[in-house]
């Protein structure tokens, strides 16, 4: 009886049809919003539909803090993103910002965020609990209908 196992060269060949991508900052576009610190701060403004897997948005971009990412849309269509690590620096999420970023199931939000937009996850699939999305030490736990309904 014949062996059904497949030449190691074959699989090599099988796995470089089909490669993985993980998105990076290069999927990210931004603007620098000018203070009066003289450090600026950067709101992430859009990224790439094309961007897939996990995310990890950094604490800092060209040396300035990642303090926001902006309203309606800023993630929007990002259907092929499963994961995103949002940047300690981060404070604000705007309103429906990952609004139907469909594959997404996963947000590490880290405590820095003080402000979460209306609807800032709505058409995601985020699963952390029956009732509640976040609980952060800046205020109580909030209905995850707030959020993603």
């Amino acid at each position: 009886m014949a062996n059904p196992t497949i030449p190691l060269a074959s699989l090599f060949f099988i796995c470089a049809a089909f490669p993985l991508f993980a998105a990076d900052i290069s999927d990210l576009t931004y603007v620098v919003n000018p203070d009066n610190t003289n450090t600026n701060t950067i709101t992430i403004t859009r990224c790439d539909t094309a961007a897939s897997g996990e995310l990890v948005i950094p604490d800092t971009i060209e040396g300035k803090p990642v303090t926001s990412i902006d309203d309606y849309g800023a993630f929007s269509g990002c259907t092929n993103l499963t994961s995103v690590t949002i940047g300690n620096n981060v404070t604000n999420i705007g309103a429906a910002a990952f609004h139907a970023a469909t594959g997404l199931i996963s947000v590490i939000i880290p405590d820095s965020v003080i402000s979460i937009g209306s609807r800032a996850f709505r058409g995601c699939r985020i699963v952390v609990g029956p009732n509640y999305l976040l609980t952060s030490s800046h205020y109580p736990p909030v209905s995850r209908d707030r959020w993603v309904s």
